[in-house]
């Protein structure tokens, strides 16, 4: 491997072709050649011994040749001859392995206060060059400030979005736009990620800094739903089926919580304590966190444990028991005869209990969950307690119906916790885990299923969470804050509309969509269009009351036979409802009566 190494690397040339003309070869000393599969890996191997030569009270961060020196001290003349020294070694060891840093390039940023005092501090140089100090740096796509308050970050974030919000509203504003969730899925997918990036770092801002985000996003909803700039915020993302940015806000920076917990990593770090804040708001706390196997630490000859899937390819779901049995016990005569055996199973009540069961000839235990976990995951812990405490001996047999968890095994799952320690586990013990179908009047099996129900009505103790189940319920536990928060506000034009947060089914047409989402907000150009006018209200002339949709479509006798013909119900809650036949009488109505173009 050095052999052929040295020779990709040696005697390496390039030339240049311009205008039908090459130039003459030049040869390459250092770097590697760039789209070759062993070329980040060589980098990589170049660059490690730089992590060896910088000073102990000197941190240092890497992203491919991008470095960071990070020197703290009470005194910022001794955090700069702390920085100094770092890179005088760096200047050194550069040349060694090829590397060259510019110095114009490279930055100085002092966090802290006393900026003045800075001055009378010597520079800090590099290769006899001044490096430049700055007040704010750019890394990895985040702008960090000295103040640490992140306004900049901020306002580059607002003109990059600026830039795709004009692209959006073109989009909304075509005869030919997509539908509401495709245009959902461009802002959750393209505009959200330019807002978001960075949240674990910009979210230790100020409030007022933060809350500048928010009109991007309120912007961006208001484009594709149609609505007016008078429209209020909640009614605009009820009626759409979107979150608020608070709630998204609260949400990224969980999911970011939940990732870095997962990996076993400091849970004393900022991020953590501001999720946990932003939780609070709603009543929630991040759960206790299971870590997660990292990805990079398996071993590419890694050995899998047994599974047994032999069953699968006969039997299939809703099989009748008079078919399975048979197979069943053949198979148990075949491989399993003389072999210890048990059966797990897992349970998930209607009410959210969660409980796992195993059995055996001498075993029957029941085990409770926190209601969290899924029931992917109490089928995982019932194969992962059973592996670890209750096997008598080497090579048992663990039967159990869920074929989503054993083929995650024999697959090599390492996104779930259980998964990895059941591997682990079964390869040292040499276990096989065999799967069979559940409900076929397999004895084992339906004992392990009433100790699982029985385990769901025990109160669970303490135990840790796998990420996926705790993302998945932090997503649940936002959505349902929202819908609560939405449930109890009372003065607002959609709430005698609309209950429910949830999106509703939109209409074919893009213009009637947009009519009747500003019928259901309540804001029209005819009854609110003297806002942006900056002018009086509009007035029934009939009825001498400010008009108001919900006057128009139920009480302005101007009105009534339009209503009759189109045959409009008695209630708001009717007329625009997501009812299609009630649809098409509220358009009815809006053409009899000549309102279309004004709503």
């Amino acid at each position: 491997m050095g052999n052929y190494i040295q020779s990709f690397l040696t005697n390496r040339t390039a030339r240049v072709f311009i205008d039908g003309k090459y130039s003459a070869p030049q040869v390459i000393h250092d770097g590697v050649p760039q789209g070759s599969v062993i070329a980040p890996t060589l980098f990589l191997i170049g660059l490690q011994s730089v992590f060896r030569i910088v000073p102990e009270d000197t941190e240092i961060l890497a992203y491919a040749d991008d470095l960071i020196l990070i020197s703290s001290s009470p005194y910022s003349r001794i955090a700069r001859k702390k920085l100094q020294l770092a890179v005088d070694k760096i200047s050194t060891w550069a040349p060694t392995v090829g590397f060259t840093f510019a110095p114009e390039k490279s930055k100085l940023m002092h966090l802290g206060p006393h900026r003045k005092r800075l001055r009378k501090i010597p520079p800090l140089k590099m290769q006899n060059k001044n490096i430049p100090l700055v007040r704010s740096a750019r890394i990895l796509g985040v702008w960090i400030d000295d103040q640490l308050r992140f306004t900049k970050h901020i306002n580059c974030v607002r003109n990059a979005a600026k830039r795709k919000l004009n692209i959006l509203k073109k989009l909304c504003c075509s005869n030919w736009a997509g539908s509401r969730s495709s245009l959902h899925l461009f802002v959750h997918g393209w505009l959200l990620p330019t807002i978001l990036h960075g949240v674990g770092f910009f979210s230790r801002g100020p409030e007022k800094v933060l809350e500048k985000l928010e009109p991007l996003y309120n912007q961006a909803i208001r484009y594709i739903s149609g609505c007016f700039k008078s429209s209020p915020i909640p009614s605009l993302m009820v009626e759409s089926g979107q979150l608020p940015f608070k709630y998204i806000l609260t949400k990224a920076l969980s999911i970011k919580t939940i990732r870095w917990l997962s990996l076993n990593r400091n849970q004393e770090v900022p991020m953590v304590h501001r999720a946990q804040m932003f939780l609070n708001r709603i009543q929630a706390s991040i759960p206790a966190i299971c870590p997660r196997y990292d990805p990079r630490l398996q071993k590419w000859n890694a050995s899998t444990p047994k599974v047994d899937l032999s069953l699968l390819s006969k039997i299939k779901a809703g099989t009748n028991p008079s078919y399975v049995l048979p197979h069943f016990y053949h198979l148990v005569e075949r491989k399993y005869k003389d072999v210890p055996k048990l059966y797990t199973d897992g349970s998930k009540t209607l009410d959210g209990r969660v409980g796992c069961g195993i059995t055996s000839e001498n075993i029957n235990v029941s085990l409770p969950l926190p209601s969290i976990c899924s029931v992917f995951s109490s089928e995982a812990f019932a194969l992962l307690s059973a592996a670890q405490n209750y096997c008598p001996t080497t090579q048992s047999v663990i039967f159990s119906d869920s074929a989503s968890v054993l083929k995650g095994v024999s697959v090599g799952n390492i996104k779930h916790p259980w998964i990895v320690t059941l591997s682990e586990v079964a390869i040292q013990k040499g276990i096989t885990l065999c799967w069979i179908p559940g409900h076929s009047n397999i004895a084992g099996n339906e004992r392990a299923d009433h100790l699982a129900a029985a385990g769901s009505q025990l109160d669970p103790q303490n135990q840790t969470i796998p990420s996926p189940d705790a993302l998945k319920w932090v997503k649940r536990h936002i959505t349902l804050a929202w819908s609560q928060t939405w449930n109890i506000i009372a003065q607002n034009k959609l709430r005698e509309v609309k209950n429910t947060t949830e999106a509703w089914i939109d209409r074919a047409s893009i213009r009637e969509r947009r009519i009747l989402t500003r019928l259901r907000i309540g804001h029209t150009r005819l009854t609110h269009g003297y806002l942006m006018a900056m002018d009086d209200p509009p007035m029934c002339f009939a009825c001498q009351v400010q008009l108001s949709i919900k006057h128009i479509l139920l009480n302005c006798p101007c009105y009534q036979q339009a209503r009759i013909e189109s045959g409009l119900g008695n209630s708001l809650r009717q007329i625009l409802s997501n009812c299609p036949i009630e649809e098409k009488k509220i358009i009815l109505f809006l053409q009899k009566s000549n309102l279309m173009d004004q709503i």
